[in-house]
C-alpha cells in the first residue's frame, strides 16, 4: 500500500494527518484541525477523521455526497486524491491504473469538542495556511433599496493632459486630503496632478508603465512598476511630484491596497502569484501564495485588491470569474459575493465600495458578512466605471467613466438603521 499523505495543507509542514474538511477539501495535522473547529467561519464545516488510514469500506453515518456528482452518499475518502467517494466510485476508483494502491478510509465525521464548538473567533496566526473555498460560501447578490451611503454628483473633467500621445489608460486614482486627485496614466507613462477644481496642474514623466497605485499617509502615492519589479514611493509638495525611495521585490508587482501603514500587493503571474503584505517601509511580512487558490486569476490585469489590517483579512476582486472575495491572511475564504464584472475597489471602516462595470453602478457592501446595497448607478451618471478612489475626510469619490473620463461624487451617510 502507497505511503499516505502526511503534508498538512494549512501549515504544510509534514506530520500525521489528523482529518479532511469537506468544505474546504484540505487535510489538516492536529494542531490545523484546532484551529478549523475554534474558528468562527469554518467551525460548521463537515470534518472527516483522517488519522486511521485502514482501507476498508464501511458506510457513513453522515450525509455527505460523492465527490463525482453521482449523487450517492460517500462511504470512504481517498487521501491522495482528497476526494469523497460512495461504494460504486470506490471500486472504479481502487481498479483505474493512476489510482490503483491509493489510500482509502472510512467516511467518518470527527468528533468535536465542545470547547471548540463553542469558541468564537478566529485568532491570527503566523502560520501560512492553504485552504480552498466552497461553493456553500458563495453569495448572490442582493441589493437593496437604500444602502447606508449615498452619493451625489459634483463634477466631470477629461483625464488628459497636454503633450499626451496616446489616450489616457488610467491604472488607479488617488484623492488627496487637500482634495487633489493624481491619476497613473499606463499609456503616456506619466502621473498627472489635478486641482481641486479638477484643473490640470502638471504630469510627472516616470519612464515606466504603472500597473497599480495608491494613496498611503501624509499625501504619499505608492506605485507599483511589474516590468522592473519596483514598488515607488512619490511625495506630493505643493504642484510637484518628487521620487521619494524606490523598492526592488522579488516577483512583478501589480494591483497595491493600503490600511493603516501597511501595504497588500499583488505579485507574480500563473503558478508564481502571490498576495504579499508589506509594512510601511516596504518590508515584507507576511506571504499568501496563490498557486493553490481560487480567489483569482494572476495576469496581472484581473486582480484588485482591498486590505483590513485590524482583521487581518484582504478583499480580492476577481475579475475574470465576477466575484469579489474576503480572505483571511491564512489564505481562508471567509465569505464571496457574485458582481457584474467587478473593477475597482476601496475600503473604509467596514465598508467595500465596488465598481461594477457592466451594471453601470457603484456598489457598497458590508465587509463583516459581504452584504450588498446599492449606492450610485447610472441615474448618478455612472456608465462603465472602473478604478475609483475614496476620501472619507473630504467624502469624496472619483470614479473612472469610460476610459478617460473622472467624475467626482460626495458620499455621505451613515443613513438610519445602519451600524458598521
Amino acid at each position: 500500500m502507497a505511503a499516505a499523505p502526511n503534508v498538512c495543507d494549512g501549515c504544510t509542514k509534514d506530520g500525521k494527518v489528523e482529518s479532511f474538511c469537506v468544505n474546504c477539501e484540505q487535510l489538516y495535522c492536529q494542531e490545523c484541525t484546532v484551529y478549523h473547529m475554534k474558528c468562527k467561519v469554518t467551525r460548521s464545516h463537515i470534518l472527516m477523521d483522517a488519522s486511521n488510514v485502514d482501507t476498508y469500506n464501511a458506510h457513513s453515518s453522515i450525509d455527505v455526497k460523492c465527490g463525482n456528482e453521482c449523487g450517492e452518499q460517500a462511504v470512504v475518502l481517498c487521501l491522495d486524491c482528497k476526494q469523497l467517494l460512495c461504494n460504486d466510485c470506490s471500486e472504479k476508483h481502487s481498479m483505474l491504473k493512476a489510482t490503483k494502491g491509493h489510500n482509502t478510509i472510512t467516511a467518518k465525521q470527527l468528533v468535536r469538542e465542545e470547547t471548540a464548538s463553542l469558541s468564537s473567533d478566529c485568532v491570527y496566526s503566523e502560520q501560512t495556511s492553504v485552504i480552498s473555498h466552497p461553493q456553500e460560501l458563495v453569495h448572490a447578490q442582493v441589493q437593496v433599496e437604500k444602502g447606508p451611503h449615498s452619493g451625489t454628483f459634483l463634477h466631470e473633467f477629461m483625464s488628459s493632459a497636454p503633450g499626451d500621445k496616446e489616450l489616457t489608460r488610467v491604472r488607479g486614482i488617488v484623492l488627496l486630503f487637500d482634495g487633489r486627485i493624481i491619476i497613473a496614466d499606463y499609456k503616456n507613462r506619466s502621473l498627472k496632478l489635478f486641482s481641486r477644481e479638477m484643473k490640470f496642474e502638471m504630469a510627472k514623466d516616470i519612464k515606466d508603465d504603472p500597473r497599480g497605485m495608491v494613496a498611503s499617509a501624509y499625501d504619499n502615492v505608492i506605485v507599483t512598476f511589474a516590468d522592473k519589479k519596483e514598488i515607488r514611493i512619490y511625495e506630493i509638495e505643493n504642484k510637484k511630484i518628487r521620487t521619494k525611495k524606490k523598492v526592488n521585490v522579488k516577483e512583478k508587482p501589480y494591483s497595491i491596497a493600503y490600511n493603516k501603514d501597511h501595504f497588500a500587493v499583488e505579485h507574480g503571474e500563473g503558478e508564481d502569484g502571490t498576495i504579499r503584505i508589506y509594512d510601511q517601509h516596504i518590508r515584507e511580512i507576511f506571504i499568501i501564495p496563490g498557486s493553490t487558490r481560487s480567489f483569482g486569476q494572476f495576469t496581472g490585469n484581473t486582480i484588485r485588491l482591498a486590505l483590513d489590517l485590524s482583521k487581518y483579512v484582504i478583499f480580492v476582486v476577481d475579475i475574470a470569474k465576477e466575484l469579489v472575495h474576503c480572505v483571511d491572511f491564512k489564505g481562508g475564504l471567509i465569505w464571496t459575493v457574485k458582481v457584474g464584472s467587478p473593477r475597482g475597489i476601496v475600503f473604509h471602516n467596514n465598508m467595500l465600495f465596488v465598481a461594477s462595470s457592466t451594471e453601470n453602478k457603484i456598489i457598497q457592501m458590508n465587509a463583516v458578512d459581504g452584504i450588498v446595497y446599492s449606492m450610485l448607478d447610472e441615474d448618478n451618471r455612472i456608465r462603465r466605471p472602473r478604478y475609483i478612489a475614496y476620501n472619507p475626510d473630504s467624502k469624496k469619490m472619483a470614479v473612472e467613466i469610460d476610459g478617460n473620463h473622472i467624475k467626482l461624487y460626495n458620499i455621505t451617510g451613515l443613513q438610519k438603521g445602519f451600524n458598521f
